[in-house]
C-alpha cells in the first residue's frame, strides 16, 4: 500500500470554511474503491495546522489520484484557505502514527475538535 500525507496550515479566519471543505473532499475520496483510508488530523494546541492522510492500494492508484480532478480540487482548496508545508507520497514501510508528525500530545481528528469547551 501507498499513501499521501499533506501538512496544511490554514489561515485562522478560513478555519470554518476549511472544515466544511474537508467534509466534502473526504466524501469524494471515500467513493474511490482503491482508497483504503482517509483521515484529517489537527495538531493539538495549534488549531490551524492539519495533516491530511490517505492510504491507497498501490502505486498506480496513487499516480491516478495525484493526476485526478478531485486531487486538483483538494490542492486548490488548500491554496485558497491556507498553505502546504509538506506533501509526501509514502510506502507502507514509511507510515507513521499521527503523533510522529506533530510534537507534543497526539493529534486529534479534526472533525471532533471544532467544538468549543463550555465556559
Amino acid at each position: 500500500m501507498v499513501g499521501i500525507e499533506i501538512k496544511i496550515e490554514v489561515k485562522p479566519e478560513k478555519r470554518p470554511e476549511f472544515l466544511q471543505a474537508v467534509e466534502s473532499l473526504q466524501r469524494a475520496v471515500g467513493d474511490e474503491a482503491a482508497c483504503q483510508s482517509q483521515h484529517v488530523y489537527e495538531e493539538r494546541g495549534h488549531p490551524n495546522q492539519f495533516l491530511w492522510v490517505e492510504r491507497w492500494t498501490g502505486a498506480g492508484e496513487i499516480r491516478a489520484r495525484l493526476h485526478s480532478a478531485k486531487f486538483r480540487s483538494l490542492m486548490g482548496a488548500i491554496r485558497v484557505l491556507g498553505t502546504t508545508s509538506e506533501l509526501s507520497v509514502v510506502e507502507s514501510r514509511d507510515w507513521f502514527e499521527p503523533r510522529d508528525r506533530f510534537p507534543g500530545p497526539a493529534p486529534t481528528p479534526a472533525a471532533n475538535n471544532d467544538q468549543q469547551d463550555p465556559e
